[in-house]
């Protein structure tokens, strides 16, 4: 998740639904308190980082891993990912992560190259481009599989960027 911007509600809801069928919890920044707010209500095990628009205490970046895959998760404000992904997929490549998360930009986007993946879920509520959204990563040994969903009616959707830049 990313990007409420101070709706506590959404994360709320969003964590009602799907707190006993997630493992761990990410917000990439920009609604961070409102997000450790949520989670303590449902006690869920979750990583919170710290936007360009939140003042808490919560870090700027993290490194974590699921299903034997090595996640770099950061708001993406510091990697300018507004204007361009190039640096951060360096970065990402550079430091053998398997996949990189980030948020900023409200905007959902899925990118694979060379068994590498950039992520971001998304605004939950306030998209410039397509629908308000999250999703779910489900990593094992093998895959990683993505799913975006509407956090307006939790219908599966689409990312407004959907690439596969494998040679």
């Amino acid at each position: 998740m990313s990007d409420n911007h101070n709706n506590l509600s959404v994360c709320v809801d969003v964590m009602e639904k799907y707190h006993n069928k997630i493992d761990l919890f990410v917000h990439l920044g920009d609604g961070a308190d409102n997000f450790d707010d949520a989670a303590q209500i449902y006690s869920v095990k979750h990583i919170t980082l710290r936007g360009n628009c939140d003042r808490g205490c919560q870090p700027d970046e993290i490194i974590f891993e699921a299903g034997n895959k090595k996640f770099y998760a950061c708001h993406g404000h510091n990697f300018s990912v507004g204007i361009t992904k190039a640096r951060y997929w360096n970065y990402i490549t550079e430091n053998n992560f398997n996949v990189g998360l980030f948020g900023h930009t409200h905007i959902a986007y899925y990118e694979e190259c060379n068994g590498r993946y950039l992520i971001n879920p998304g605004s939950l509520t306030k998209s410039r481009k397509g629908e308000n959204s999250f999703c779910i990563i489900d990593a094992d040994e093998d895959n990683i599989k993505t799913e975006f969903f509407s956090s307006d009616t939790y219908d599966k959707i689409f990312p407004s960027y959907l690439y596969n830049t494998n040679p």
